[in-house]
């Protein structure tokens, strides 16, 4: 989606996603044209930059918190339920 789409969505100005991408807090690809070009995740990014901005943090310490859980939480549910399975079937 274009970044005038996803600042509809998000109600997030296209100053400040231009910000977001700028400070490494989001991924756009590009375009032939050179335009920034964003998929469904950028949403669910957004709403999590969003909710670590109204609890006060910086972009700095989001930036830092993201590097921490990117990629972390998605796995997590998977293997757990994995685990879960495994070991009901063993018993």
């Amino acid at each position: 989606m274009k970044i005038s789409q996803l600042s509809k969505t998000t109600g997030v100005s296209i100053r400040s996603i231009r910000h977001y991408e700028a400070t490494r807090l989001l991924t756009a690809s590009r375009l032939k044209n050179g335009h920034r070009a964003f998929d469904e995740a950028a949403i669910e990014r957004i709403k999590t930059i969003k909710a670590y901005l109204n609890l006060g943090l910086t972009t700095k310490q989001i930036e830092e918190t993201l590097k921490c859980t990117d990629g972390y939480f998605g796995e997590l549910p998977h293997t757990s339920l994995n685990t879960n399975r495994n070991t009901s079937s063993s018993r």
